[in-house]
């Protein structure tokens, strides 16, 4: 009986222990986790988006051109490109070679081509392995950008990278809040240009898999059709990657600046504007204007600025071929603010173009 009452007593004092000790540890319970306390994938912010810090030519984004002048002296050229924006070129050739955009100023974009241009830790002909080892910016494929245009709203815009664009275009995001597409040539896998950019700038550009089609609008005029400075600058950017190559610079043609137009024009006629026109529709037209068959092209319907035309380039193993082919000799081009055209050949075109007309 007292084993009993001795046994029961103990029973007691454990369960008053139980019932005043669990409170106590682990508070109440609710009967249902309420709803902004579930764990979401929260998007990183501009500067935490595994970024690195910035030590070469990506300082300059985002600063006076005056600082960029006072480094590296007075442009070679100077173009107007419209909505108040003007490019400079700087550099002659392909040891030193760039090209910085600015607004208001400020330098909202620079591409570097010079062989002898390094830029902290990204120097000419890297492999994407040596890279690797300097900085592992592409562990993670979605990389946020959080950008706000006229600072009332807060916007994130997130792109996911195909593992091709990750060994030819990745991008490498930066403490001060600027990015670099570096740009990996296809066929040889060595680095031969990087494209430094503003979080604005950035979110221009539709040649990566975005996380949502919202695209922030440029309230400007567009570029003015058939805009002659950019096929300029554009024309100046092939050659010299073709000098870095060793290979003959190309020539403008009238002939096959006014085809590669036609070509647009046809297909807005024929189609509707802004179509994305097949490779058929395209060798279908120009087999009715010429009798050869040795051209080339080049061409995209939604390109904002040269270097996301570059990017493009950079990222498709044929174009690169297109603009290191040797026996290549001229070139036509057309650029309407958003469809691009160039048209490559060995001068037979233009040849028969001049005669018919």
């Amino acid at each position: 009986m007292k084993r009993f009452s001795l046994q029961t007593l103990i029973g007691i004092v454990i369960w008053v222990i139980v019932i005043y000790y669990l409170p106590v540890q682990f508070g109440d319970v609710p009967e249902s986790i309420p709803t902004d306390e579930v764990e979401t994938e929260v998007p990183l912010s501009t500067i935490e988006a595994n970024t690195i810090p910035a030590i070469g030519l990506e300082r300059y984004v985002g600063q006076s051109f005056k600082t960029f002048k006072d480094q590296f002296g007075e442009p070679t050229t100077e173009y107007d490109i419209g909505n108040d924006e003007k490019l400079y070129q700087f550099g002659n050739d392909a040891t030193d070679y760039m090209q910085v955009t600015v607004d208001d100023n400020v330098v909202r974009s620079l591409i570097n081509l010079g062989s002898q241009n390094s830029s902290g830790f990204f120097t000419m002909d890297m492999t994407i392995d040596n890279l690797r080892d300097e900085v592992d910016p592409m562990a993670k494929i979605e990389i946020p950008f959080a950008f706000s245009e006229d600072e009332q709203t807060d916007d994130t815009l997130s792109f996911t990278l195909t593992d091709h664009q990750l060994l030819t275009i990745p991008i490498i995001s930066f403490d001060n809040g600027t990015y670099a597409i570096l740009w990996f040539n296809p066929i040889n896998q060595k680095e031969e240009g990087m494209f430094f950019v503003d979080a604005w700038t950035l979110s221009q550009l539709t040649i990566y898999e975005r996380n949502q089609a919202y695209l922030p609008q440029n309230t400007e005029q567009p570029i003015a059709v058939n805009n002659p400075i950019f096929a300029q600058i554009w024309l100046a950017m092939v050659n010299i990657i073709r000098e870095s190559h060793d290979l003959d610079p190309l020539s403008e043609s009238l002939p096959l600046d006014e085809l590669a137009g036609q070509i647009i024009n046809q297909g807005e006629e024929t189609y509707m504007p802004s179509v994305l026109l097949s490779e058929q529709m395209i060798r279908s037209y120009v087999s009715e204007q010429i009798t050869g068959n040795q051209w080339q092209y080049i061409y995209n319907h939604q390109i904002a600025n040269h270097g996301e035309l570059l990017s493009y380039v950079f990222e498709e193993p044929k174009l690169m071929k297109t603009i290191l082919d040797p026996s290549l000799t001229e070139v036509g081009i057309y650029y309407d603010g958003q469809q691009f055209f160039s048209f490559f050949d060995q001068g037979s075109a233009s040849e028969e173009l001049s005669v018919k007309e």
